[in-house]
């Protein structure tokens, strides 16, 4: 951690340069004060202060930092890190036929079409290349150099237990791999797309797991969690103000279960085998905007994600065959309440927002 804030010091020491040619930079400050009684009211606190620097490296090229310091009451001291560090490129017309190529490398924010899989910083390099009728997307990317109160990929025993050890900095070490297609507005505005996902634990590089065969495991301890996600998506218009959105994924990977065994495998029984994942997840939402009336809008959403009857913790919790329950790395939650990943879960969720001042701002600039 002091490693990290001396390089947050060095870092937020450059903002403060003379203004250059296409330099960008500046800073934010965001505090969020809740109530909570659960079942004794207490007041929580959060506070960030973000600081960026952003420029232009020649006609194609840009660089993009940015690192932040945050305070927490849920957290036991202050963390840091950088929330990016990226350098992109863009370029028009190359050969083999794209319109359009895109870089980006180092850290950056990736998240699949439903943002129910994965949605969080990678570090790593993602290529971009745009067809006449379609765009292809590739990122290969690293979990395990992110400050684990920024974004931690949770899908193992270790993992949590790392989580929930102060004295571990870092997220869970897992390598990303994604490919996607998409087809904009391929027909009556609607946009198909395909998606493969890639997650490989890469923790038994590091340090020893549970292995098949074992009869028993550490306080805390588990196995490897491989995962691969196949996706299918469409989104478009359906009539004036509506628009919809509708995403499955079949995951797939394998799981450590302590089961019954052979004797000949185990003395007593019992022990560690690796077991299949099969689960699956759908995500469905609606909007409908009404502008005449304050900008507001309404949006319907319903999340399934299957489960496993057998399941008996979220963690490597499978005691027998095949695990059926979707098990996402790390993908956005439902919302600020009610929380939960797209696993064992059916959900309905229907909200409202207006912006009754967005017409007024020639008057609030006024006052």
């Amino acid at each position: 951690m002091k490693t990290l804030l001396v390089l947050l010091i060095l870092f937020t020491g450059t903002i403060f340069v003379p203004a250059l040619s296409a330099l960008d930079y500046g800073g934010t400050m965001e505090n969020e004060t809740a109530a909570i009684q659960q079942p004794f009211t207490e007041f929580t606190q959060y506070n960030k202060f973000l600081f960026w620097v952003d420029t232009d490296l020649g006609k194609h090229l840009k660089f993009r930092s940015a690192a932040s310091v945050s305070l927490s009451t849920f957290t036991p001291h202050v963390y840091a890190d950088f929330d990016s560090l990226t350098l992109s490129g863009e370029f028009s017309h190359v050969p083999g036929g794209a319109t359009l190529f895109t870089f980006q490398l180092g850290r950056f924010a990736y998240s699949d079409p439903s943002r129910r899989v994965f949605s969080q910083d990678l570090d790593g390099i993602q290529f971009a290349f745009t067809y006449p009728l379609a765009q292809l997307e590739m990122t290969l990317g690293y979990t395990g150099l992110i400050n684990k109160l920024y974004a931690d990929p949770i899908m193992s025993k270790y993992d949590y237990s790392d989580y929930e050890d102060n004295s571990k900095i870092f997220a869970s070490p897992r390598v990303l791999t994604a490919l996607n297609l998409k087809f904009p507005e391929l027909f009556a505005r609607q946009t198909p797309e395909l998606s493969v996902l890639i997650q490989t634990d890469m923790r038994p590089y590091f340090q020893n797991v549970v292995q098949p065969g074992d009869s028993s495991a550490p306080p805390g301890g588990g196995g490897r969690v491989d995962t691969q996600y196949y996706g299918l998506g469409i989104s478009g218009p359906l009539v004036e103000n509506l628009f919809y959105s509708l995403y499955g994924y079949l995951g797939a990977g394998q799981m450590l279960t302590y089961q019954a065994v052979d004797p000949s495998v185990s003395t007593t029984g019992m022990a560690y085998e690796y077991n299949p994942i099969l689960g699956s997840m759908i995500d469905a939402n609606l909007h409908y905007f009404i502008p005449q009336f304050f900008h507001t809008a309404v949006s319907g959403q319903f999340l399934w994600a299957s489960g496993d009857s057998s399941q008996n913790t979220y963690y490597e919790g499978n005691t027998s065959g095949t695990f059926t329950s979707f098990l996402p790395v790390d993908g956005e939650t439902l919302g600020l309440a009610f929380t939960p990943q797209a696993s064992n879960l059916a959900a309905f969720v229907l909200g409202v927002s207006a912006k009754p001042f967005a017409d007024q701002r020639g008057l609030i600039s006024s006052l």
